[in-house]
Formats: structure tokens, sequence, C-alpha cells
């Protein structure tokens, strides 16, 4: 016990740049190589079964995936669709199963969060054919052309969601918030 103390006293009065180096070390070895992410793109279509390597938005989408999963997109899709097969896999994990996203999975609820965040935005007074052109407070698109959440869309729907303070402007320049 005393020993555990001491290490975390110790460790606290390290000087920073071997904090940094620890964190830099526990950062590493979380990350995946090259190959499991190559892997997971395949798994989930996002690359052809015999590509041999991916391009940085090939990963940005795997990264928007993963968050989407992590928010619960996968339960999204699956109360909306009743043929789940080509937009969800499983993963067996020793006892669990866990479930992911394809592409086309992806693809479906981006629409459906899309739809959701159009809906906010019309509760909030912004008809629906002007939703189209709003813009997060750094003056980005939140909707692309098809009318799908940009990433930077996402975002902001994102902290919509989970009640954080929240900006964006409308096409006359007016800005508007979640919390005012």
């Amino acid at each position: 016990m005393v020993l555990g103390i001491l290490a975390v006293f110790s460790a606290s009065f390290a000087p920073p740049c071997l904090r940094a180096k620890e964190a830099v070390s526990q950062t590493t070895k979380a990350l995946p190589s090259r190959s499991d992410i190559l892997s997971d793109l395949k798994r989930r279509n996002i690359v052809t079964p015999d590509a041999e390597d991916f391009t940085v938005e090939e990963a940005d989408i795997l990264a928007r995936m993963k968050r989407a999963e992590s928010l619960g997109a996968v339960d999204l899709v699956a109360q909306k669709d009743r043929n789940l097969k080509k937009l969800i896999f499983e993963v067996k994990q020793g006892e669990s199963v866990r479930l992911h996203l394809t592409q086309l999975g992806f693809d479906r609820y981006l629409f459906l969060l899309s739809q959701k965040a159009i809906d906010y935005f019309e509760s909030r007074g912004v008809k629906a054919k002007w939703a189209f052109t709003v813009k997060d407070s750094e003056g980005r698109n939140i909707f692309d052309p098809k009318g799908l959440l940009t990433p930077s869309g996402e975002d902001l729907y994102y902290r919509v969601l989970k009640k954080q303070p929240t900006e964006w402007k409308l096409l006359n320049g007016k800005v508007m918030s979640n919390h005012k």
C-alpha cells in the first residue's frame, strides 16, 4: 500500500518531460496498426477486399463510423430497418458479440441522423427548406448538397444531443443557439 502511494506521489512530481513521455508511450500502445485498420476497413466494405492500403479519407470515414457506433448508431439503424444483413455485422470477442456498421449501414445511419437534425432545426424555428443552409459557428456547412450531415454538421448535432451549448448561423447571418 505504501509503495503504491509512493509511486503515485513520485509520479505526480516527475518532470513534465517524463510525464509526457509516459503519456505518449501509453497512447502509442493503444493505437491500432495499419494492418488492423486496413482489416477493419475491409470488414466494413469501405475498401475492396483486395485493397493493400487505404487513404486518409477512408480512415476518416472509419473514425466517423466508430464515433457514431459509440453514440448509438447501431441501435438507430436497427430500430428503423428490418433487414440488417448488409448494414451491420457481428464481431465475437470471447463470450460477447459486438455489432458494427458496414459502409451501407453508416450511410443509412447518416441519413437517419440527418433527418433527426432537420427535425431539430425545424423545432428551433428554421423552416425545412432553409435548414440545408445552416452553418456552424465557424461558417462550415452543416449539410452537404445531398441533404446529409457533413462531418462538422455531425459534430454540431452531437453537441446538441449531449445538451452542450451550441451555436449555428442562418443564411441571413443570424446566430442561433440551443442554450438561450
